[in-house]
């Protein structure tokens, strides 16, 4: 005789409530720039860009040479940014962000050293008064995020304060606070003021009609602002907030290493044994008003890289994510080029690799969890995109850029 299983009812009911399991990204296998950008590495830091009219520039800093990328190029004959004599050669610039053309730049070195080249040319310009994090160019002009740190005489100042600068404008030839936020230095433990570095450390990116996206490193918050400063988009993954993980062994070992091949004195009890973790490794604002992000994902979620990519669009209010593979690397910067989205490893010994905009449309996206944007949590249902005519994908005149 056939027996049946009768479950409880309190049972029943926590199947029928239990959630649906998130779906696994799928990956999408990334290309490398063909021709001579696939086989010049070379030493220093590399940063690509993208104009008005889809044309990507990469520049390599410690040379500050600005190559042309394409596909059918690969990198063209460089020019050459003209330094100004006053300047050190031997300084070591972070951040790089491009202007109206390849010869308009913005770049960064130390705490708050400021480059900027207008046509080509050095311009002298002052140093902000804070600690730099990252720069970039929209169309109103060159524009620096910076941590609540204040650099005055070679000496740093932190303390809490009710508003504190976030952005500076440059405005003639000084620096004027164009964004503000609270700012804590979050108690006085040991490594409060590197703490605080984690918690603020940021990446700009250029976005749609003059808008640039801040993003904190160490969390998922990303945030737009228009050419006037007003906010127009949040979006926070979890709680946004910074995450604390254990430093291994091995990472303590390198830190030694590093250190005493400088000849510096090392004390392992004046090293955190904890850090930050990264989450936003490179992100950039397209002008059909989408949003891509290069994130450091948990595990089971990214290819063998550890990375996905993830795509925001506000016309139809998701936040979707891919795996990558092919890519390597810490900290990279996007151009979403007229033929590719071009992706380039910070590290000039790092590479340079695209992803086809049909691919990207082709792609199966799946949404991220946890997702808000200006507060509301995003649906985790996604709206399947639509697509763009491929002539004017990556440029300016993209239809849903108008």
């Amino acid at each position: 005789m056939k027996r049946h299983t009768v479950l409880p009812l309190a049972a029943l009911a926590l199947l029928a409530a239990a959630p649906e399991p998130s779906p696994r990204p799928a990956v999408l296998h990334v290309q490398v720039v063909p021709g001579n950008a696939a086989v010049e590495p070379w030493e220093g830091l590399q940063f690509v860009q993208a104009d008005r009219n889809g044309r990507a520039f990469l520049i390599r800093v410690n040379t500050l040479q600005v190559y042309p990328l394409s596909l059918r190029n690969g990198l063209g004959s460089p020019a050459q940014l003209a330094a100004a004599p006053s300047v050190s050669d031997d300084e070591i610039l972070r951040d790089a962000a491009m202007g109206g053309s390849g010869d308009d730049w913005i770049l960064f070195s130390g705490f708050n050293g400021v480059r900027e080249f207008v046509g080509g040319e050095e311009k002298k310009i002052p140093a902000p008064g804070w600690q730099v994090s990252a720069v970039a160019w929209p169309t109103r002009g060159p524009l620096v995020a910076v941590l609540p740190i204040e650099i005055a005489n070679a000496e740093m100042t932190v303390k809490n304060r009710d508003a504190a600068p976030l952005l500076l404008r440059q405005d003639d030839m000084s620096w004027e606070t164009a964004v503000s936020e609270p700012s804590s230095l979050d108690g006085t433990a040991k490594g409060a003021l590197q703490n605080l570095r984690w918690r603020t450390e940021s990446r700009l990116a250029p976005g749609a009609k003059g808008s640039v996206w801040i993003a904190t490193q160490t969390a998922y918050r990303v945030r737009q602002f228009a050419p006037d400063m007003k906010l127009l988009d949040e979006i926070v993954v979890g709680d946004g907030k910074t995450k604390f993980i254990d430093r291994p062994e091995k990472e303590l070992a390198e830190i030694e290493r590093d250190l005493v091949a400088k000849g510096a004195k090392f004390d392992r009890s004046k090293i955190s044994t904890q850090r930050a973790q990264r989450i936003i490794a490179g992100l950039t604002g397209a002008p059909d008003r989408r949003l891509y992000l290069i994130v450091e994902a948990e595990q089971g979620e990214a290819g063998a890289s550890g990375l996905v990519l993830d795509r925001f669009d506000p016309d139809r209010e998701v936040l979707e994510r891919i795996g990558l593979d092919g890519i390597q690397g810490g900290r990279f910067s996007l151009a979403p080029a007229k033929d590719a989205l071009f992706i380039v490893s910070a590290d000039g010994s790092g590479g340079r690799w695209y992803v086809d905009w049909n691919e990207l449309d082709e792609a199966k996206w799946v949404p991220v969890e946890h997702a808000q944007h200006n507060g509301v949590a995003i649906p985790r249902t996604l709206v399947r995109a639509a697509r763009a005519p491929a002539s004017t994908r990556g440029t300016a005149q993209h239809p849903r850029a108008q």
